[in-house]
């Protein structure tokens, strides 16, 4: 396994349905948070904050792909 985490990024599919959910600011906290395990209440406020605005008022139509992500509950964060 490469230890660069640039490629791992480049090469992994975990987080594409994260991706397709979370607002293009939020997206990078979140992949910085799970990498270095932060579990601080403010980090975990912002990107459930953000998915709660993002569900009400989303600021692109809802695609096939985001509709399966939701529904897909084998993800560990489900």
């Amino acid at each position: 396994m490469d230890p660069d985490v640039d490629n791992f990024l480049d090469t992994t599919n975990l987080f594409d349905q994260w991706e397709a959910v979370l607002p293009d600011a939020e997206y990078p906290i979140f992949v910085m948070a799970v990498l270095n395990n932060i579990r601080r209440n403010v980090v975990i406020d912002v990107i459930l904050n953000s998915l709660l605005d993002n569900s009400v008022t989303p600021k692109r139509p809802i695609s096939n792909k985001d509709v399966e992500s939701i529904e897909n509950t084998d993800h560990p964060f489900c």
